[in-house]
């Protein structure tokens, strides 16, 4: 029992590791390439450990991406989110920690939910890939139209503020985040299933 426990928390560290690896990534390619979104593939991860996991270890990995987030922010790796820190330091660490640990918390609670029922594999990872994403951006744009509203106008300019931030602020990323997960989870969860401790 001792060693399970130690071999899983090997493997959630792992998974820690590589959603380390995908956030830095992704900043090296949107800062040296001349793409108009970022390649993240961050929530393949956090999709996959909660799926695979648990919804505890979902939330943790969710938590992760956050605080990785957050230093990303106070340390101008992310300009639009130093805009954030610079504008109110503690709640864009509320705000980035909550959003990206709530993403991995709804993500593992809907596989589980859907375990309950005779679902394929491939559905349940899909749905649940799907949750991911959609919390994280959903929660994101809640705080920029509310806390952040001053400075979304300053953004959006002449723009319509709503026409702004579904096009310009979150657009292109949403969508690329949202397909790459959706399709590569569900790919690549049985291969994981068979590699790791499940919960």
């Amino acid at each position: 029992m001792k060693d399970k426990k130690i071999l899983r928390m090997v493997q959630l560290s792992f998974f820690i590791a590589v959603i380390v690896v995908l956030q830095i990534i992704a900043s090296v390619l949107t800062r040296f390439t001349p793409l108009p979104f970022s390649l993240s593939l961050v929530f393949l991860p956090i999709v996959l450990g909660g799926a695979v996991f648990g919804v505890k270890e979902g939330a943790i990995l969710g938590s992760s991406f956050g605080i990785l987030t957050f230093i990303m922010c106070f340390t101008g790796i992310d300009p639009g989110g130093y805009v954030l820190f610079v504008n109110n330091p503690f709640v864009t660490f509320l705000l980035c920690l909550l959003k990206a640990a709530m993403a991995g918390l709804a993500s593992a609670l809907v596989f589980k939910a859907l375990s309950e029922f005779s679902f394929n594999d491939h559905i349940k990872v899909a749905l649940a890939s799907a949750a991911a994403p959609v919390v994280n951006t959903g929660i994101f744009l809640i705080a920029m139209f509310t806390i952040y509203k001053t400075t979304l106008y300053e953004w959006a300019g002449d723009t319509n503020i709503m026409t702004y931030a579904i096009t310009g602020l979150v657009g292109i990323n949403f969508l690329f985040e949202f397909i790459s997960t959706v399709v590569l989870c569900p790919i690549i969860y049985p291969y994981l299933k068979k590699l790791l401790i499940s919960e």
